[in-house]
């Protein structure tokens, strides 16, 4: 197994002259995208960081932010993604516990992250700024190659839904390899030239779609934020391939869809996780979809636990319900289902907790 460096710096050579990423018109191709966060990734080294520091970020979808996913990989530093919501409390709080040296940030989040530095004993802050491409044309673009063991952390998530503060999980390259290989385990391989659509950020669940994608010789296109319109245009007009959804994202595009099948001939894939999916919501979706949709669950600390395709998800099995279901355990998972005071055996319902199987995205069905 490579490290995920050096698989992309493979993926890179083999792929240099196909588009790689697109962002807001503007298009890279690999040799670009790679070149780029070669210099990102030594003006990284050159503020006194080494191989294995860690680094926050700060930012939207973006060329720059594939700059920062490309170049910290090739720095050997460790991705610490922020997240655009948090308050600055929450901020502080991740840098400090997982010991960042340096936070990128784009000129527009910057203001969230003011006092920080004097809050942080040691952090620098890197602003992208309006002169962002001039500066990092600037920046020397050899290969650092730093050593880097499969061992090694390549980046720290922090974890949703928990109690108390957000927990740093990290991830070695071992493990982020083996995550990507088991998010398209059972999804429709990427050929070269696919097109991948991230309307969500890619500090989040969208983001274990990048490297799969990269390695396969497919192209990121990055979206700012999600607009369902805009994102319905882009399906009709673009050779998208693959998206990553949260429910209420699907229940939108059913909407505007008015719930009729859509003729999207490239799209292979809706890869649905996040939250839990009505059963309505579901359903109305694969009328407008079809074939393509496909649920996954998983929890920061280990993802993916259970997937699901289509043909399961929609299908009458004796015995077993699995339009209410959140997919079959992975192959290279292991899960217990319990009851009140130890696993529950086949066949048997474990604890009920206190979430419901209706989900937050009726809503939008309901509008009119």
């Amino acid at each position: 197994m490579l490290d995920v460096r050096s698989a992309m710096r493979r993926a890179a050579a083999f792929h240099k002259d196909r588009v790689a990423v697109k962002s807001q018109g503007r298009e890279l191709t690999f040799g670009e995208s790679w070149d780029r966060g070669l210099r990102l990734a030594n003006a990284l080294l050159e503020m006194d960081l080494k191989p294995g520091d860690r680094v926050a970020v700060l930012e939207d979808n973006g060329l720059e932010a594939a700059d920062f996913y490309v170049g910290s990989a090739a720095a050997g530093v460790v991705r610490v993604p922020l997240y655009r919501r948090n308050a600055p409390e929450a901020h502080e709080h991740m840098v400090n516990h997982t010991g960042c040296k340096v936070v990128v940030v784009s000129q527009e989040h910057a203001h969230e992250l003011e006092g920080l530095t004097d809050k942080v004993p040691g952090l620098q802050l890197l602003v992208r700024g309006d002169d962002y491409e001039s500066w990092l044309a600037e920046q020397s673009n050899r290969d650092p190659d730093p050593e880097i063991a499969l061992d090694d952390a390549f980046i720290i998530r922090h974890s949703a839904g928990t109690t108390g503060r957000a927990k740093g999980i990290a991830y070695t390259h071992r493990a982020w390899m083996s995550a990507t290989r088991d998010w398209f385990y059972q999804l429709p391989p990427v050929d070269p030239g696919d097109r991948c659509l991230h309307v969500g950020p890619i500090s989040h669940g969208s983001g274990y779609l990048f490297l799969p994608i990269w390695l396969g010789g497919g192209c990121n296109v990055l979206n700012e934020r999600f607009d369902a319109d805009h994102l319905m245009d882009q399906l009709h007009n673009e050779p998208i391939s693959y998206f990553f959804a949260v429910p209420t994202m699907v229940a939108d595009l059913v909407r505007i869809a008015e719930g009729k099948p859509l003729n999207l001939p490239r799209l292979k894939t809706v890869m649905i996780s996040g939250a839990p999916i009505s059963e309505r919501t579901a359903r109305a979706a694969h009328e407008v979809f079809g074939d393509t949709l496909y649920q996954m669950y998983g929890q920061t600390e280990a993802v993916p636990v259970s997937f699901m395709g289509p043909r399961t998800w929609f299908s009458e099995t004796p015995g077993s319900d699995p339009i209410r279901a959140a997919g079959q355990v992975m192959p290279f998972a292991e899960l217990e289902i319990r009851s009140e005071d130890n696993e529950a055996s086949p066949g048997r319902r474990g604890r009920r907790d206190r979430h419901s199987l209706r989900g937050p995205d009726d809503r939008h069905l309901e509008r009119p």
